[in-house]
């Protein structure tokens, strides 16, 4: 068995491991993590630190964040589409045997979208702050 096969299997072991330990309260819970309601607090948080930090600045700001974000999504829509990785609750060997409450997503789930762009934009923050140097200076 080859090294992507293992790491599958394992991936798949792993989540119905975890995913053995749903309950109602759980899953309820979990489901209001996936609300835009939700994230919009944490967005406007975001979005008032970066005005108060760089003040006339925060354009500049705003738009590299937001040509980090389309890069990240659409090259992970691109790899997504290029490695075909079902989702759980597409895949007909796994579904049957996970609890899915709450169907949500396309077909494939590998490169995530939502990781790539929620690494895009402390990845850039890294780079400034690793350089010591900050592009809006």
């Amino acid at each position: 068995m080859g090294i992507i096969e293992t790491l599958n299997q394992w991936d798949t072991e792993l989540f119905l491991y975890l995913n053995s330990f749903h309950n109602s309260f759980w899953d309820y819970t979990m489901t209001l993590f996936t609300r835009t309601e939700i994230w919009l607090l944490f967005y406007l948080v975001i979005f008032i630190t970066i005005i108060r930090k760089y003040k006339r600045k925060s354009l500049l700001v705003f738009l590299v964040i937001t040509l980090l974000i389309i890069l990240a999504d659409q090259g992970s829509g691109i790899l997504k589409h290029s490695i075909e990785r079902l989702r759980p609750s597409h895949d007909p060997y796994v579904a049957p045997l996970a609890h899915n409450f709450f169907k949500k997503g396309g077909l494939y789930g590998f490169v995530s979208a939502h990781a790539a762009n929620s690494f895009a934009s402390p990845f850039f923050q890294s780079c400034c702050s690793a350089t010591g140097s900050s592009p809006f200076s």
